[in-house]
């Protein structure tokens, strides 16, 4: 009987062990992306064992998901042209289950006004005078 109880002692061990949960992790390949006024294309990488859930609140950005695996992600992140001569940012936010959200960001540079060369620029003042001017007839 010992010899059953140790062998069932064993296999209780075993089984505990084998049902050992994973620990949940989720991780961007980056998070920090420089685009150009022009705008264009972002391609990121997600790694997750957690349910997760996309939050993009740009009106500027739009995100697709594209070859999901079970546990990789890969996100195409497109980015619109800036027409304004300020740059602008994006904030993309991954929030999973039991994990730390994460934030992918996303700033854009503004449009160079054409016909201005902005590394140089001067600017003239002119004097003016104010008031009257008076002559003498003794001069």
């Amino acid at each position: 009987m010992n010899l059953k109880r140790l062998t069932a002692g064993i296999l209780a061990m075993l089984a505990i062990a084998a049902c050992k949960e994973e620990t949940p992790y989720m991780e961007l390949s980056q998070k920090k992306f420089t685009i150009g006024e022009e705008g264009g294309r972002i391609n990121v990488e997600l790694k997750a064992n957690v349910y997760y859930r996309v939050v993009n609140e740009n009106d500027f950005v739009t995100i697709s998901a594209e070859g999901n695996d079970a546990e990789t992600a890969n996100y195409i992140i497109d980015v619109k042209a800036n027409e304004n001569i300020d740059a602008r940012k994006a904030r993309i936010k991954f929030i999973g289950d039991r994990v730390t959200p994460l934030a992918l960001d996303i700033t854009q540079k503004g449009k160079v006004p054409v016909g201005v060369d902005v590394s140089e620029l001067n600017v003239r003042s002119e004097e003016r005078r104010v008031g009257k001017e008076c002559r003498s007839r003794w001069s």
